[in-house]
């Protein structure tokens, strides 16, 4: 049984919680503006687009050839234009190139048997709860007492932050936001 050491409870205060809340909901807006203005492998899915992509050409093709720019321009502008929504937000389609072994492409084969979207979902939930349980061991192997709420703050502090950053340099917003990491 692991002891959990008092002097590392860790709790936020309430300005804190309405704080990261408001965050919650700005990212859930961007979210929610980037899937209706631009579709899902436009910006938001557009990793996942190189992944499953990837997988197809191992799938089809091999994995020696899922470097083939030309292979990876075929199937990711399939699934680009399937999915992507032009619209003035928009940045216009390039092929994303691979910078991974292809080792890392097995695990995604078994998303091709599913469609962009449904292995999309899949992913991304297999994703989070993975990275949910890492971190709960992660915070009792470091003897901390801590809650599962804290451990969805700090999954989800880094991608408001990184958005809150990207604010300052997409086309006409000028949010101009510093955070100390006290405050997370």
């Amino acid at each position: 049984m692991t002891t959990i050491n008092p002097k590392n409870h860790f709790q936020f205060s309430k300005p804190i919680w309405i704080l990261f809340i408001l965050f919650v909901i700005c990212l859930l807006m961007f979210v929610a503006w980037n899937l209706i203005h631009r579709g899902l492998f436009e910006y938001i899915g557009i990793d996942y687009r190189l992944w499953y992509s990837s997988a197809m050409i191992a799938r089809y093709h091999g994995f020696d050839l899922i470097y083939d720019i030309n292979l990876q321009t075929k199937y990711q502008i399939s699934v680009y234009q399937q999915y992507a929504r032009m619209s003035t937000a928009s940045i216009p389609f390039w092929p994303l190139p691979l910078p991974y072994l292809s080792v890392f492409i097995m695990p995604m084969l078994l998303f091709t048997l599913v469609k962009p979207v449904t292995g999309f979902l899949l992913w991304t939930l297999f994703n989070a709860i993975s990275t949910m349980v890492y971190l709960y061991y992660f915070i009792i192997q470091n003897k901390y007492c801590i809650s599962w709420k804290l451990v969805f703050v700090i999954i989800i502090a880094l991608p408001v932050l990184f958005r809150v950053r990207a604010c300052e340099t997409e086309k006409g917003y000028k949010l101009r936001c510093t955070f100390s990491a006290r405050m997370i």
